[in-house]
């Protein structure tokens, strides 16, 4: 299993503090059932990937000891895309797919939204909405994220937010997207050991509208297919 959305990386960012919360947070992953981890740190500017890479061998010696895969990504915030070309996007996709993870305001739906990702699409890249279930205009209206998935992007929900407090918005946009096919990914998205606590529990709740097939996971496949016929 697949968890496309961790924040593991030890010290970069909002997620593990140091190296014993990190190999924590593999523990716990393992114990999901999870077994290849994409590091998904924040990226606001250019230079933040950089300085995630960083962190990117520790996390993977981390990662070894449970037996888990791991590879680099990136949270994109839609701020940066101020601050990266088109021809540079490479370096913030998925495992080194065209997949690309992208964070929008929580509040305000970003000017232009569906003009930018048409123009990612354009030039062969395949957007994924993080957590579209946290964006209170989304929240009002689901519309919108019908018209992200009809537009092309695929949409990933947040465990969390699946478990989120009863009578929350946050729980029932996120359910509702799920138990009507518009999710094709759920992930941890965590920050810490505990949020797989919530990942348990989803996994149980949603087992038979768990999201299998998406662009990462044939992404992916495809990327061992050619490793093993390269190795032949």
């Amino acid at each position: 299993m697949i968890d496309m959305h961790v924040h593991i990386l030890p010290g970069v960012d909002d997620g593990a503090k140091n190296v014993q919360m990190a190999h924590d947070m593999a523990g716990r992953a393992a114990d999901a059932g999870i077994t290849f981890i994409v590091a998904t740190p924040h990226v606001y500017r250019a230079e933040d990937q950089q300085r995630n890479r960083g962190s990117l061998r520790i996390a993977r010696s981390i990662a070894h000891e449970f037996g888990l895969g791991l590879n680099m990504g990136c949270e994109f915030n839609y701020r940066a895309f101020h601050d990266v070309s088109l021809q540079a996007m490479n370096a913030f996709c998925l495992s080194g797919t065209r997949c690309i993870l992208i964070e929008f305001s929580s509040s305000e739906l970003m000017p232009r939204w569906d003009a930018v990702l048409s123009e990612l699409m354009d030039a062969g890249y395949l957007p994924i909405i993080a957590h579209p279930e946290r964006y209170a205009y989304i929240q009002r209206d689901l519309g919108i994220a019908s018209e992200m998935r009809d537009l092309g992007c695929e949409l990933q929900v947040d465990a969390c937010g699946l478990m989120a407090p009863m009578m929350s918005a946050e729980r029932r946009t996120a359910r509702k997207l799920v138990k009507e096919g518009m999710a094709a990914y759920i992930a941890s998205d965590a920050h810490r050991p505990e949020d797989y606590d919530d990942f348990e529990k989803a996994q149980k709740i949603f087992r038979g509208e768990w999201p299998r097939n998406n662009r990462l996971t044939d992404a992916l496949r495809a990327q061992k297919k050619e490793r093993a016929n390269d190795g032949q």
